[in-house]
């Protein structure tokens, strides 16, 4: 049996599948959008369209998400995704991609006093990243 734990982002401004499709451009995934449309049963007058499920399976995570389907959302805040890796150049072009375009930088990638890579920013979709390089000795 295998356990293992995935974040679930519920996007309270209903931007889910351009966050998804953005995600899997650069991290190589192709997402998997679920719409109310989609739903047996339907869903609440209105979120038809929405996003109710949505996945982005990568060889190393999964990242699960949705639009705000029942209107109770607030603002993403209390958490961040983080990633570590060991790929100093994969680990720099993602958040290069992904801290671009309207991100708001609040830690450069960047050697730490701890002696690790680390940089931290939120996306134009609202859901806040962390980056570690992990290195020997951190």
């Amino acid at each position: 049996m295998q356990t293992y734990l995935a974040p679930y982002v519920h996007y309270p401004t209903n931007c889910a599948a351009e966050a998804f499709a953005a995600y899997g451009k650069v991290f190589g995934a192709e997402p998997v959008i679920l719409r109310g449309t989609d739903m047996p049963g339907g869903t609440p007058p209105g979120a038809e369209e929405l996003v109710v499920h949505a996945q982005l399976k990568t060889d190393d995570f999964t990242l699960y998400g949705s639009d705000d389907c029942m209107g109770t959302q607030t603002p993403m805040q209390g958490f961040e995704v983080c990633i570590f890796a060991d790929d100093t150049a994969q680990t720099r072009g993602w958040f290069e991609q992904l801290s671009a375009d309207g991100a708001e930088v609040h830690v450069p990638l960047a050697e730490q006093p701890w002696g690790s890579v680390y940089g931290q920013f939120t996306d134009r979709f609202g859901l806040t990243w962390a980056f570690n390089l992990d290195t020997p000795g951190t």
